[in-house]
């Protein structure tokens, strides 16, 4: 599966003050970013696909460039995730969402999809039972169909665009090269980071800003 993600800016925006480097990185992140998703034998690896940068621009910016490996028969999760220029590989276990699916349903690549929503409605799942595979974009799983749209407020919308059931997947291996931590240890880095430089709460949204001078 081929997913299409766009991101909100404004709440990334508001964050920046110097107004020429404000519009441009609400110009670099108004492009949308592809990832695909394989599955197989109870493996899946939700990973980017290489992106156009403009080699010219004085303000490089990096959207998510994360990787998800999962393991459904030992439940294990390893994101191979790029921060402030370092690539960490984060080992993890496979968390059980409590997803309350409605009775909403919509078409999405020719597929009738159910809605689903998790933390207080805030995510915004669309997935399709015509399609037995319980997986999603990033850490998203757990529901009785493939999820072809994914919304997570203040960061990706993520939506279906090639589906192709019968391709031929090669061995599915896990991320690599990059400094191992858990969970626990990334989210303690990014926080002390993101206070350094000054962001509110100390939060990452996924994009990174380097000035070339």
């Amino acid at each position: 599966v081929i997913y299409k993600a766009t991101q909100d800016v404004n709440k990334i925006s508001e964050q920046i003050k110097d107004p020429a480097i404000r519009q441009m990185v609400i110009s670099k992140l108004n492009k949308p970013r592809y990832f695909q998703l394989e599955y197989k034998n109870g493996l899946s690896l939700f990973q980017p696909v290489a992106l156009r940068e403009n080699s010219n621009s004085t303000v490089h910016v990096t959207g998510n460039s994360e990787s998800v490996y999962k393991n459904f028969t030992t439940a294990e999760l390893i994101r191979k995730k790029l921060f402030l220029q370092r690539t960490f590989i984060i080992r993890d276990s496979l968390k059980k969402w409590t997803w309350e699916i409605t009775n909403e349903t919509k078409k999405i690549g020719g597929y009738l999809c159910r809605k689903a929503v998790l933390n207080n409605k805030k995510i915004v799942a669309w997935f399709a039972e015509k399609i037995p595979v319980s997986d999603g974009p990033l850490s998203y799983y757990g529901l009785p169909g493939l999820i072809l749209e994914l919304n997570i407020p203040g960061g990706f919308h993520f939506e279906a665009m090639e589906i192709h059931l019968n391709a031929k997947i090669s061995e599915i291996k896990k991320p690599e090269g990059g400094k191992e931590v858990t969970s626990e240890e990334f989210n303690e880095i990014v926080r002390k980071k993101m206070k350094m430089m000054g962001v509110p709460n100390g939060q990452n949204n996924d994009v990174q800003v380097k000035i070339i001078r």
